[in-house]
């Protein structure tokens, strides 16, 4: 009932899932137990129908959600992430180039990048950033149920388990 019927808010903070069985403490790749699903983050603008699509060629279970910031018009890039990746300096930066950045480093779909507009560069607690907007960003997660649970403790060690995981995981996104 809590997926199905979930109210919308201002802040990310609030419910959520995780697709294993963690231990006690901080939630990180070490304190999971077993793991029930694959999940996908679609965060590049892909349109949800394709998605679809693409889990649907494949024959297997899914489930499909937007995320949070699905549909956000406005994001901000790291100032020197961008001046570093595209070799340029900061009194160079236009809306052309952070166009390019959004497709080539970012990966966001050509709909999505193309229609990127520098607003202004400013110092903020993180840094300087490159504030944008930009069309509607689609943001969406896929979840693939297993067959049967990938228990950590079936292997020998935490690095056999990790290697077969990204097999697994890594073998069905290029699949897509």
């Amino acid at each position: 009932d809590v997926l199905a019927h979930h109210p919308e808010s201002k802040s990310k903070d609030g419910l959520a899932f995780v697709s294993g069985e963690l231990i006690p403490g901080p939630r990180n790749k070490t304190a999971v137990t077993a793991m029930y699903a694959l999940t996908f983050d679609f965060d590049r603008g892909t349109e949800p129908a394709l998605i679809d699509a693409a889990f649907l060629k494949l024959g297997c279970a899914f489930l499909r959600y937007s995320s949070f910031s699905n549909g956000k018009t406005r994001s901000e890039f790291s100032r020197d992430a961008v001046c570093k990746f595209l070799k340029c300096n900061k009194a160079d930066l236009s809306t052309e180039m952070l166009q390019r950045y959004a497709r080539e480093k970012e990966k966001w779909v050509e709909e999505i990048a193309a229609t990127v507009e520098l607003i202004e560069i400013k110092q903020v607690s993180g840094g300087f950033k490159c504030f944008i907007r930009h069309a509607p960003l689609h943001k969406n997660r896929v979840v693939v149920p297993l067959a049967a649970p990938f228990v950590i403790d079936d292997f020998e060690n935490l690095q056999e388990a990790t290697a077969k995981w990204n097999a697994i995981y890594f073998g069905v996104a290029e699949s897509l």
